[in-house]
């Protein structure tokens, strides 16, 4: 890819993190993220920096990379750009690494998904080639081309596309000598030779073959008849019978070195073959090869097949239309059949959030009892993309996800209110919110044996069978009492709260969930203005009664200020008959309270922050 288009590509990620981020702060207003969850997805996927840090690092790399276009147009040969492009591909790749989470998901700041495909074609060719010739490949976009074919001879074949030439192979069918002695069977080619320790081999007898000098850009074949095998750490057993050809392919810098030898496997085998047969064949072969080689050498010139051959052209820029440059030596007869073509087609369309498909249904669970669920029965992605799923943090539940299932595990009783967030790494869906209710283990019936008879308890401190969502006080039963009758219980207030002036800064929902505007501050040392939504206790000084504010509302930042503690999820909420600020509904039930002395503030459900009131 070219520099510009990676800093096309820098410019859109910017814009994909002034979007995220924008989304993120819009899901918070509405209730969908809290501000410590807000605050995590922050640390997680961008180091707790805020949006313009992040932006302020990628014009950082996009200067760097416009300055490595100024380097680039200085750069006098082809394999030096190629060299810069590399290193800019690794510092963004660098740049762009998004730490994993156990259960948590990435976020990619491209709202755009560029789908690329590959599309490879062999062409067929069987074009036989004596003299210097020209072929052109009438494809765009190529970004890989192969040949494949057969040579008698020595052919150099560049590849030319605008101003740029690769080198697509140098093939030699290569005059080999052969040359035989005692003991080894060896080809000698570009100072490259390939061995056996032997000529003869009996059935089941172990073959060793030697490079010199060792290479590890190697390749090594033994082919019988018409089978050919891969040959691993140097050595074959033999199982057949017959002649048999050892090839060894060498990759070097610009030329693939094609080396062959020949052994012969008979019908003995390792345990008849005695060293003295081994001895007599061995002098008989090399006695019979010594008298059909003496005082010359047999130079042979043997047609070559080769296939899906690339030096520098299996892998390069997109291109349009180039050009093949065959360049045959004197006497050389290349045959080219097929030459096989990579090409690239990219679309970019606008990323669609994950859906929900149905709605995910209450769950009630017994004590170490656990629970999964497959989440892909519940969400699907538009374009196809993994979804990967995460849940707000409950002390009171224990929840992991492993790809698409979420298990449960129960820690407390009651019932607890959560939700599931899904995400293609860059859209976040946000599911229905759902209870988890986990029961209580009734305790026996205890007896007292103090009298050798059963005696009926008749105070508290004595353990008896009770039921708690059976307590005359409403208050202090157990929320998951109410599982399945809430929209009965908890029914729908209108519950505002507002300044000395009638302007809405707040309001309670039927759940116990408060909204506020702005944000909470908690041990706050600030003092409120005279319009506020102001709770307090009243003290006497110079014989006038004033308040004392410890929790206020400020109506021009919307911030909650408490002299003391926010807590939050309370499943039993009952407050003290003094000194308190009481939200009940009709039925009775205490949705939340302040305490005027002390400045807590105490919820049965949530404190919604930059909510809408």
């Amino acid at each position: 890819m070219k520099l510009q288009d990676r800093i096309k590509e820098l410019k859109e990620r910017k814009q994909g993190v002034t979007e995220i981020i924008n989304e993120l702060d819009k899901k918070l207003k509405e209730n969908q993220l809290s501000e410590t969850e807000y605050a995590s997805f922050l640390e997680k996927y961008y180091g707790a920096k805020t949006k313009q840090e992040v932006l302020n690092e990628i014009d950082k790399e996009i200067n760097h990379l416009q300055k490595e276009i100024r380097e680039q147009n200085k750069t006098k040969t082809q394999l030096g750009i190629i060299g810069l492009i590399l290193g800019i591909l690794l510092l963004i790749n660098i740049f762009t690494q998004t730490p994993t989470t156990p259960t948590g998901y990435t976020i990619n700041t491209n709202t755009n998904t560029t789908q690329t495909k590959n599309i490879t074609k062999n062409i067929t060719i069987n074009q036989t080639i004596t003299k210097n010739t020209n072929i052109t490949i009438n494809h765009t976009n190529i970004t890989s081309i192969k040949i494949s074919g057969k040579i008698t001879g020595t052919a150099t074949i560049k590849l030319k596309t605008n101003n740029t030439e690769y080198l697509l192979a140098n093939i030699t069918s290569t005059t080999q000598t052969k040359q035989t002695n005692n003991n080894t069977n060896q080809t000698t080619n570009q100072n490259y030779t390939l061995t056996t320790n032997k000529k003869e081999y009996a059935l089941g007898e172990t073959v060793h073959i030697q490079i010199k000098p060792e290479t590890q850009n190697k390749s090594l074949y033994i082919t019988h008849k018409n089978t050919t095998k891969k040959i691993e750490n140097n050595t074959y057993t033999t199982t057949q019978p017959g002649e048999h050809k050892i090839t060894a392919l060498i990759t070097l810098p610009n030329n693939i070195l094609r080396l062959e030898t020949n052994i012969t496997t008979t019908n003995q085998t390792t345990n008849t073959t005695t060293n003295t047969t081994q001895n007599k064949t061995t002098k008989e072969t090399t006695n019979q090869t010594t008298n059909k080689t003496t005082n010359k050498n047999i130079n042979q010139t043997k047609i070559y097949e080769f296939s899906d051959l690339c030096t520098q052209t299996c892998q390069i820029p997109p291109t349009n239309q180039p050009t093949l440059t065959i360049q045959p030596e004197p006497n050389t007869t290349l045959t080219i059949t097929t030459i096989t073509i990579t090409t690239t087609t990219t679309t970019t369309k606008q990323n669609q959030p994950p859906k929900q498909t149905q709605k995910i249904p209450n769950i009630t669970l017994k004590p170490n009892q656990t629970k999964t669920l497959n989440l892909n029965q519940y969400f699907t992605d538009p374009d196809q993309d993994t979804i990967i799923y995460d849940t707000p943090q409950n002390p009171n539940i224990n929840t992991t996800i492993k790809k698409q299932t979420l298990t449960i595990h129960p820690q407390k009783p009651g019932t607890h209110t959560t939700y599931i967030y899904a995400t293609d790494g860059t859209h976040l869906t946000t599911s229905n919110t759902f209870t988890i209710t986990i029961t209580q283990t009734n305790t026996t019936n205890q007896t007292n044996n103090n009298t050798n008879q059963t005696t009926t308890p008749t105070n508290n401190n004595t353990n008896t069978t009770t039921n708690p969502c059976k307590n005359p006080n409403i208050n202090q039963r157990p929320s998951y009492c109410f599982s399945g009758i809430e929209n009965k219980v908890f029914q729908e207030i209108i519950a505002p709260i507002e300044d000395l002036k009638g302007r809405k800064v707040g309001r309670f929902t039927r759940f116990g969930n408060m909204v506020i505007k702005g944000l909470v501050v908690q041990n706050t040392t600030a003092s409120p203005e005279p319009e506020d939504f102001k709770i307090g206790y009243t003290e006497t000084r110079d014989y006038e009664e004033r308040l004392v504010p410890t929790a206020w509302i400020d109506t021009s930042t919307g911030n909650l200020h408490l002299k003391g503690q926010l807590y939050e999820e309370q499943d039993i909420i009952e407050p003290p008959q003094h000194h308190t600020y009481v939200v009940r509904n009709k039925n009775g039930i205490v949705l939340g309270y302040f305490d005027e002395l002390r400045g807590d503030l105490y919820l049965k459900g949530n404190l919604v922050q930059l909510g809408k009131v």
